[in-house]
């Protein structure tokens, strides 16, 4: 079924012109143009199915969203837990034990420590760059 106030953005021109020989040298050409148009300015909002943060936009201000569109319009994240993964030097992993309690501090957020627990140790050491990782 169709809505019965669906309207379709259109445009219509019209354009009238009279031109009038003068004399042999002189011509009038005088010309009106008309142009009037309905445009459809519909917005609507978007409820994410979850909480979270949104750290990737697909689509932007104005842009027209198609509902056979596969592609997701945007990517959020719960932010309440987050991992972070550590390349452990190899003469410091006799230090790093599951279960110890971690500070961390990141470079997008100088200002700020991050607590955390060590969950995982990788089972050896990376022999390209000598480093163990430990989430």
């Amino acid at each position: 079924m169709i809505y019965a106030g669906l309207v379709a953005p259109r445009t219509y021109q019209s354009t009238v012109g009279l031109d009038r020989q003068i004399n042999k040298y002189a011509r009038v050409s005088v010309t009106y143009m008309n142009s009037r148009g309905v445009h459809i300015q519909r917005s609507r909002n978007i409820n994410a199915p979850i909480d979270g943060t949104i750290i990737a936009r697909k689509i932007g201000p104005g842009q027209y969203v198609r509902s056979d569109s596969g592609d997701p319009l945007y990517a959020i994240a719960d932010m309440t837990t987050m991992w972070l993964k550590v390349s452990v030097p190899e003469s410091d992993v006799a230090l790093v034990r599951v279960g110890q309690q971690i500070e961390a501090s990141v470079a997008a957020v100088p200002d700020r420590v991050f607590r955390a627990r060590v969950i995982a140790l990788a089972a050896a050491a990376d022999p390209a760059t000598r480093r163990a990782t430990s989430s």
